[in-house]
């Protein structure tokens, strides 16, 4: 199985993909070429947001279920060209 990744923060988190060299940036919980469960990934936060090609990602590429994406954010959510895959 994967870890699980739990992330909070008081105020806002902030996903910023579309780099220079048009990279992504990303939280993934991965599990490859193996058999088990993808990890959770928890975000607690004030505010969410994920611009140009970030991603949040949970996923196998093996035997076993993805794990959860579960998002916590009282002042919202705002999706830029951003993804959120499980």
């Amino acid at each position: 199985n994967s870890g699980d990744i739990n992330i909070a923060a008081r105020d806002r988190i902030v996903i910023e993909g579309g780099t220079t060299d048009n990279s992504a940036s990303a939280i993934i919980s991965s599990l490859v070429q193996s058999q088990g469960k993808g990890g959770n990934i928890t975000i607690d936060a004030g505010s969410l947001t994920i611009n140009q090609q970030g991603n949040i990602v949970t996923t196998t590429l093996g035997q076993g279920d993805s794990g959860q994406i579960t998002i916590r954010a009282r002042d919202g959510i705002s999706l830029n060209g951003g993804r959120i895959l499980s």
